[in-house]
């Protein structure tokens, strides 16, 4: 017998992985394109905004990296928000606690 993959067991172990469902406890640095044609920006701005409301500490930004529209933006913004994504980790690793701007 097959186990349907709505059954369940299967349905809780997903609710356990959805971002938002519970609160992450190490500071989170989100940061998001607001014309990303991949991932819709009112997509992350609910997952900051559920984070926030758990007390998670997240550093939210966003980036308008111009230029054409779609996918290409989220790609953009890979390669644009690097310099930002490596300072916030450094500075986690120097012990730096950063801070939230919920």
């Amino acid at each position: 017998m097959t186990t349907s993959p709505f059954d369940a067991a299967w349905l809780a172990r997903l609710g356990e992985n959805t971002l938002g469902a519970q609160p992450i406890t190490v500071p989170v640095f989100q940061y998001h394109e607001t014309q990303d044609g991949l991932v819709a920006f009112p997509q992350a701005e609910t997952l900051r905004n559920a984070s926030c409301s758990q007390n998670v500490q997240v550093t939210w930004r966003t980036y308008d990296t111009g230029g054409a529209t779609g996918l290409i933006r989220h790609i953009n913004l890979v390669y644009r928000g690097n310099a930002d994504v490596n300072q916030f980790i450094e500075g986690r690793f120097a012990g730096d606690p950063g801070t939230s701007n919920c």
